[in-house]
């Protein structure tokens, strides 16, 4: 997972919700019913709504704080690359001090790039 993260994270992607903090420090059974996962080696499925239902798990930035996968993470565990991604956020630029809901979706309704190519060779 280290590979695809991005470094300097803005603290826009930090979880702040009092709720979802409670949880992870505590340990308390709710509503989450095992979709809230800190991740470490490797990422859940990508979901279409990582900020409200982060499928594919947290980020621990330790000192009890944690952070959301990014964009540009989300869409390189899905396969593409950097360049691609730029061009992504050209044609859906992110508004001030928010996220993407678009390439989120982007990822989350995506296929793993490495598997489409190798289903189109067997296809070919």
């Amino acid at each position: 997972l280290s590979e695809f993260l991005e470094k300097d994270v803005s603290e826009l992607y930090t979880m702040t919700q009092p709720y979802m903090l409670k949880f992870l420090n505590k340990g308390i059974d709710n509503s989450f019913k095992g979709r809230l996962k800190v991740i470490k080696d490797f990422s859940y499925t990508i979901s279409t709504k990582q900020m409200r239902v982060p499928n594919s798990g947290i980020i621990d930035i330790g000192n009890g704080q944690y952070r959301y996968l990014t964009e540009r993470e989300c869409l390189r565990l899905m396969g593409f690359d950097d360049n691609d991604i730029d061009k992504l956020e050209e044609i859906h630029p992110r508004r001030k001090n928010c996220t993407s809901s678009k390439l989120y979706k982007q990822a989350g309704n995506s296929i793993v790039v490495d598997i489409l190519m190798a289903i189109i060779k067997v296809l070919l």
